[in-house]
């Protein structure tokens, strides 16, 4: 296989030639080798972008399952414990929002009270994957301190249940 390139080369004007000279890799004296050409170096280089970019696409796509799965999960979490969940002031600062507050709702909705009043709501799973890491990292403690109120409280109900249950055990034992 014969590669031809092209030259330009302006000869000299001192000999009084204006013309112009090409000249062909085969004039230079560069001959075609009937050996296989190894494939150059950009080649492998453009594979392994490629090999590195599916992998990038094949990541985007588990990461958007995990958002989608992890909003799923929290939504049904809420709505167990019956209840939203304020953000802490430090995501605000972090976030460099003018938000006199956040919250997650029963939802899995972010809403975000702005200083003037008006609300903002997006939905958790339609949040870039690092706001919803952010996110999810800010309330942890949160939810945490919901899920042992909820355990407390419904322990207690059921402390004055076997409480009520015993009483009117006695009760019907004694007529």
């Amino acid at each position: 296989m014969s590669i031809f390139v092209i030259r330009h080369r302006s000869l000299n004007r001192k000999n009084g030639s204006g013309l112009s000279a090409l000249t062909t890799e085969r004039e230079a004296g560069i001959t075609d080798s009937n050996e296989p050409e190894k494939p150059p170096e950009i080649i492998e280089l453009l594979e392994g972008i490629h090999e590195e970019n599916e992998r990038i696409s094949e990541l985007y796509a588990r990461e958007k399952e995990c958002v989608k799965a992890l909003s799923k999960l929290l939504k049904d979490l809420m709505i167990t414990l019956n209840t939203s969940l304020v953000l802490s002031k430090e995501v605000l600062e972090r976030k460099g929002l003018d938000a006199s507050q956040i919250y997650i709702n029963g939802d899995s909705e972010v809403n975000i009270v702005l200083r003037d009043g008006q609300v903002k709501t997006m939905k958790l799973e339609e949040m870039s994957p690092a706001s919803v890491l952010s996110i999810l990292t800010a309330l942890m403690p949160s939810l945490r301190k919901a899920i042992a109120t909820n355990r407390t409280d419904i322990g207690d109900r059921v402390n004055i249940f076997d409480k009520i249950i015993n009483e009117l055990r006695r009760s019907i034992s004694s007529s």
